[in-house]
């Protein structure tokens, strides 16, 4: 993850920033073996810690990015420890409704004489990716969450009857909670993560085979 020529940025709940300073900072003083300065302050910089908090909306603008028109929403999840979701999204420019009768001509007439700006930036979903979460967010941030074609997101328990209060206490979407969810959004491909390791691969392609639910897949 560490890199001097050019430091990650990675980003995480801003509750979590200090804890994991802390803990990379103290991952580095181990693996030193003693063959480093104990002042931190001296020591170059390998990685960046970015704090967001939910609602933040971030421009991949940066180095790292070869694409400038994205940008990311980011969720709270529902979980036991502070995690987040975040939406992909590319930005394009749209000509404004009240223009949208005009020709072309007339459009470049009202820039060049006038320098009327004609068209605005849209947001169009691409993909969201969830944290550990439970099935809430579907019901705190449906609206916007089921614009996306594609969901990313954990579905840690498939079997109700052995795992339900598990998925509960550990706050971990179970099946059962997420299937409404995919029925109501056929359109919608979700894409499934985070399985259990009490479950042997042939046993969750079986489950989802029976199910024969078109816009499910699950990543295995």
């Amino acid at each position: 993850m560490v890199s001097r020529r050019r430091p990650p940025h990675v980003y995480l709940p801003i509750s979590a920033v200090t804890h994991m300073t802390d803990y990379i900072s103290t991952c580095q003083i181990l693996r030193a073996a003693g063959r480093i300065d104990p002042d931190p302050n001296k020591w170059l910089p390998n990685y960046k810690l970015i704090g967001v908090k939910h609602d933040d909306l971030l421009s991949l603008d940066n180095e790292f990015s070869p694409r400038k028109n994205i940008k990311v929403r980011v969720f709270d999840m529902d979980h036991s420890v502070p995690c987040c979701g975040y939406g992909f999204y590319e930005c394009r420019q749209k000509l404004k409704k009240e223009f949208q009768h005009l020709s072309g001509k007339d459009i470049g007439m009202l820039r060049k004489t006038n320098g009327v700006e004609v068209t605005e930036e849209v947001m169009i979903p691409l993909f969201a990716f969830m944290g550990d979460t439970t099935a809430v967010i579907f019901n705190e941030y449906g609206k916007e969450l089921l614009q996306f074609p594609v969901i990313i997101v954990e579905c840690s328990f498939i079997d109700n009857d052995l795992h339900g209060e598990r998925a509960a206490d550990v706050k971990h979407i179970i099946w059962d909670e997420l299937q409404p969810f995919v029925l109501q959004h056929p359109n919608t491909i979700f894409v499934l993560i985070h399985f259990s390791q009490q479950y042997k691969c042939e046993q969750i392609k079986q489950f989802f085979q029976k199910l024969n639910l078109p816009n499910v897949v699950p990543f295995l």
